[in-house]
């Protein structure tokens, strides 16, 4: 899935991911992967996929224009192109997966036959891909 254009001209903005709930996600937009959101908040850069996005807002107050528009050109790139090749670079990272009751945490150890396997404790928690609809590296 390809997010849509217009998401570019909201890099730089504030904006919330998702109306309400758990997988709402609320900060400025750093970047836009080829199927992904980077957004920065109160507690680190959150990356949503965009399969699970239901809806963009821009909470700043300003209209989308030109500048916007030339200033998402100038932002800093997406640290990968795709949320998977992300996953990929997270590897041996602490995680968070998802927000709410949902969440896990854990060292992301593999990223492979679909899933995500990170190590809890005692645990391996394998996470398939469908249901990661955000991720944040743990400080």
């Amino acid at each position: 899935m390809f997010v849509p254009h217009t998401w570019f001209g909201l890099i730089g903005r504030n904006v919330r991911i998702n109306r309400a709930g758990p997988d709402s996600v609320a900060g400025r937009l750093l970047g836009v992967g080829e199927d992904y959101l980077a957004v920065r908040t109160d507690e680190g850069v959150v990356y949503v996929a965009s399969w699970h996005v239901k809806s963009v807002t821009a909470t700043d107050g300003a209209s989308s224009n030109s500048s916007n528009v030339a200033s998402a050109s100038a932002g800093k790139a997406p640290p990968a192109a795709t949320f998977l090749e992300l996953l990929l670079r997270l590897r041996r990272s602490r995680i968070r997966v998802n927000r709410g009751p949902e969440k896990v945490e854990g060292l992301l150890l593999d990223v492979r036959g679909g899933q995500l396997l990170l190590a809890r404790g005692n645990e391996h928690v394998h996470v398939p891909l469908f249901h990661v609809k955000n991720v944040c590296v743990l400080r």
